[in-house]
């Protein structure tokens, strides 16, 4: 069979690219699974190509044949019962709209691994359709890199398009098919005569295998690809998009799609929010306006930016749906809602605070839904949500009511805690505590209030002093509330021009110099809040979501949420309830009641209105470098065995012994120096060793093209016009004993051969040793970097060009 090992590589590379194609779908949970589906594609896109080939069809016969069975494919796969027989019919067409609309969403929004919807599978199953076309048509056409370089450059591209650090070892496999299908590319060459000509006196045909140039050059670029994977994987960003919301397609204020990222931080990197319709709500229960709508809680901050983490997420069917530290212990109202998509495309889907039950009207969305238990928010793996999706929800929304302030009021020993008691002594009644609730342990609560090491002292003594003489984490996360939304030091601003923005909280909050500080929309307040309260030993989360919508006119019971409605928000920590709302965005009548608004509504006054009222303790920050956090917060004691955080502090108690990131990077560029210093003297060092091994085996012409290529790496070539004498007489006279007996083995009597080999070993060593001492180090070290055969090859392509014939 001609191209026998090109078929093998092939085949191979087609199999690395689905390899590939695995790592960034997922399984699928109706239908035809997708690998049965892409296996199939291939299969018939290259037995199509071949019979059509083998029957001598011309090239319109095969593209035409090959594209009339996918369509009836492509009919098969989409919308098997609105064939007619297996021919589509106009309700195929309008499926295969939607369909492939919908993969469109899932290519643009999704985050791998993706969930294969049929549109999906389909253009996947057009892609590997056609490697299967190519690997037949390219090679019974003699185009083995047409037949092999595309399915590697496919694999290429979904190794790209999944974002997770590649491994050594999967790094490894995916060189190893790249060497060899172009390896397999030269061997077969070479067997079909393209190779070299065999040499006038060789006693054995020439070798198939490639030479060590090209072996050294393989193994050199897998080594640094290698490499680069080991010391540089950990750097490629995983997470998605660079701005927390991304539009698609906008034509006005009211079309296309938008996704949230889920992740927000302090860069003023917010695009301009719109009326665009995103979806629609009819909520039994509540007030419809009344009702935020929650997508996903940003639980970790990492890289100067709040994102999901420890997103374990189980099939809806399974109990329970919220872990029970994290459910809230208050009283609640059930509510019902059945929501309508219309402009959103993003995994999480928009739901009341919190979920119990949900029933998509989709069967494949409800099996590939996922509920996270940390928060109770709903997802769809790999997927997006899309325009007419519908689903209903039941949900527990928290009541705050005269019973909670209460108990709020107290610390654990019944006694008003200080907000509360300032309150007290101002005549204002506080009614007496009627629940009883313990104190609830919440699971790894140091997760919860981690914070970055370069924080800021100025961010973390400035949340002391918002919280001075406080005890709760409640009257504390009133405190910060307070600040962020009535302190009138700060403005909602979503204009802040692009040289004003920071990445820093502390340059955000403390920055005078810049005349945007502390200016910013949800995004900077939900972020500084949270930061705020963890370095005061608070566990605090964000909430990504939507504020509540406005109802739709003539139907009380529904609301419209658009864009503008999108929004961030702050969860505390109370021990005896769960996880509490603040809202620190200082933007009146945008979002819903808070907590303490609420709470403010069973009273005759706010318990905010007292934060100022609790006396300032002195500060003595002697000892905590410049603006460092006051003598009665030290995280150096509350961040037991692990290093403090915030800036000018001692780093004491870091244990274990890291290297710095340098070292990697350095480790990394060394490496490739060593690689590239490496590759020429190498490279030569075996071509040389292996000539030595073909004089062995009786090719005493490499005896004489090893001496001469040294001579040319040296700067002393030879005139290819002369003979071997001549040459040998004109360069150095000690060559001479070797130009005679390659002379004899190419013109002479052939029957001493065995002498003539003998001879022509022992003249290749004399000669070795004759250079060795005629020529300096220095010059040898020379030689071993010239790059002789890339000057030659140089030259004969500039004279061929000038229209000069090779010499």
């Amino acid at each position: 069979m001609v191209y026998r090992f090109s078929w093998l590589a092939g085949i191979a590379a087609i199999g690395l690219a689905f390899w590939e194609l695995s790592f960034i779908l997922r399984s699928s949970v109706v239908g035809t699974p997708w690998q049965l589906a892409i296996l199939i594609a291939a299969v018939l896109g290259a037995g199509i190509t071949w019979s059509l080939l083998a029957f001598r069809a011309t090239a319109l016969l095969v593209a035409v044949g090959n594209i009339a069975a996918f369509i009836i494919t492509a009919g098969l796969l989409i919308a098997p019962k609105t064939l007619w027989t297996i021919f589509p019919t106009s309700a195929t067409w309008q499926a295969l709209v939607f369909e492939m609309e919908r993969a469109l969403e899932v290519i643009r929004y999704g985050v791998e691994p993706v969930r294969p919807v049929p549109g999906l599978v389909l253009l996947l199953a057009v892609l590997f359709w056609t490697l299967g076309f190519l690997l037949v048509a390219g090679l019974l056409n003699d185009r083995p890199f047409v037949a092999l370089i595309t399915p590697m450059i496919v694999a290429l591209q979904f190794v790209i398009i999944d974002r997770k650090a590649i491994g050594v070892v999967h790094m490894a496999i995916f060189l190893s098919v790249v060497a060899f299908g172009l390896l397999a590319v030269r061997v077969d060459e070479r067997d079909r005569g393209s190779g070299r000509l065999q040499r006038v006196n060789a006693t054995s045909p020439p070798s198939s295998r490639p030479s060590p140039a090209v072996t050294g050059l393989v193994i050199a670029t897998m080594a640094v690809a290698i490499g680069a994977v080991v010391f540089l994987g950990n750097s490629v960003p995983t997470d998605g998009l660079v701005t927390w919301r991304t539009p698609s397609g906008y034509s006005d204020e009211y079309s296309g799609s938008v996704s949230y990222n889920p992740y927000t931080d302090i860069k003023a990197s917010l695009i301009k929010q719109t009326n665009n319709p995103l979806f629609v709500a009819e909520i039994d229960g509540i007030e419809p306006d009344q009702v935020r709508f929650r997508t996903v809680t940003l639980d970790v901050y990492r890289d100067g930016r709040w994102q999901t983490d420890r997103v374990k997420a189980f099939p809806s069917d399974e109990e329970p749906w919220i872990e029970e530290s994290q459910v809230y212990r208050g009283e609640t109202t059930a509510v019902t809602a059945s929501i309508r998509i219309e402009n959103l495309s993003q995994p999480w889907l928009p739901a009341p605070t919190t979920s119990s039950f949900v029933a998509m009207a989709n069967e494949a969305d409800q099996k590939s839904l996922r509920v996270r238990r940390l928060d109770g928010s709903l997802f769809l793996p790999g997927d997006v949500t899309y325009e007419g999706m519908e689903y209903t929800i039941q949900a527990e929304i928290a009541r705050y009511d005269g019973a909670t302030l209460a108990a709020l009021a107290r610390t654990e020993d019944g006694t008003l805690s200080p907000l509360f008691q300032a309150a007290a002594d101002d005549n204002q009644f506080i009614p007496e505590a009627t629940i009883d609730l313990e104190s609830l342990v919440l699971d790894d609560e140091e997760f919860w209030t981690e914070y970055p090491d370069d924080l800021g002292a100025g961010v973390i003594a400035l949340a002391a002093e918002k919280t001075a003489n406080l005890e709760t984490n409640y009257e504390k996360a009133i405190a910060l509330e307070q600040y962020f939304r009535f302190s009138g030091e700060f403005v909602y601003n979503d204009s802040v021009p692009g040289e004003f923005t920071t990445a820093s909280v502390n340059d955000w909050l403390t920055d005078e110099d810049n005349p945007y500080v502390r200016n910013g929309y949800c995004e900077q307040f939900a972020t500084s809040m949270a930061l705020m309260a963890r370095s005061l030993g608070i566990p605090a989360r964000v909430v990504l979501g939507f504020a509540p919508g406005e109802k739709i006119n003539g139907n009380e019971t529904q609301v419209l949420i658009m864009d503008r409605n999108a929004h961030s928000w702050v969860e505390i920590w109370i021990p005896r309830f769960g996880w509490m709302m603040f809202d620190p965005t200082p933007r009146r009548g945008y979002a819903a009641d808070t907590v303490n608004s609420t709470l403010s509504e069973y009273l005759d006054f706010s318990p905010a209105d007292y934060v100022e009222e609790i006396p300032e303790p002195e500060l003595d920050i002697s000892d905590s470098g410049s603006g460092g956090p006051t003598a009665r917060f030290d995280p150096i004691e509350r961040t037991e065995g692990r290093a403090p955080a915030g800036g000018g502090l001692d780093n004491d108690l870091a244990t274990g012994f890291t290297l710095p990131d340098w070292v990697g990077r350095f480790a990394f560029i060394a490496t490739i120096i060593v690689l590239i210093a490496t590759v020429g003297p190498i490279t030569k060092w075996l071509r040389s060793r292996r000539r030595r091994k073909l004089i062995a085996d009786g090719d005493v012409t490499a005896a004489w093209d090893d001496i001469t290529e040294r001579l040319a790496d040296l700067g002393d070539p030879v005139d290819p016009a002369t003979t071997p004498l001549e040459a040998a007489r004109s360069v150095d006279r000690a060559f001479v004993p070797l130009a005679r007996t390659y002379g004899d083995a190419l013109y002479g009597d052939h029957a001493s051969s065995t002498a003539v080999i003998d001879r022509a070993a022992v003249e290749h060593e004399r000669a070795t040793l004759h250079m060795n001492e005629h020529y300096s180090k220095v010059e040898r070290l020379r030689a071993a970097y010239r790059p002789t055969r890339l000057i030659g090859r140089w030259q004969r392509f500039r004279g061929r060009r000038n229209g000069k014939r090779p010499s």
